[in-house]
């Protein structure tokens, strides 16, 4: 956002914090902002190293194995992530 307010002279705000300097007459504005006032926090970073998350990717690991049936630990690569929606509203 901060290459398309320069390429078209804007003064860029987001979320209340000046992002773009304001060097003369500007041709307009952009500014970003929580238009409900109700935005949620990001998620925290997974822990990996944690006895929750390797429980999990245990399982994961050894479900496919076995329905696979394949042998080892290394067949399977868990990443941390899982898609919630996170909007808030039911």
């Amino acid at each position: 956002m901060k290459s398309f307010a320069k390429k078209y002279n804007l003064t860029y705000t987001a979320f209340g914090k000046s992002i773009s300097d304001a060097r003369g007459l500007s041709s307009g504005s952009l500014t970003l902002l929580d238009a409900f006032k109700d935005a949620l926090e990001p998620a925290p970073i997974t822990a990996t190293k944690a006895a929750p998350y390797q429980l999990l990717s245990g399982t994961i690991k050894a479900t496919y194995n076995v329905y696979r049936g394949l042998e080892g630990s290394g067949n399977v690569i868990v990443a941390p992530g899982m898609m919630t929606g996170n909007t808030g509203v039911c």
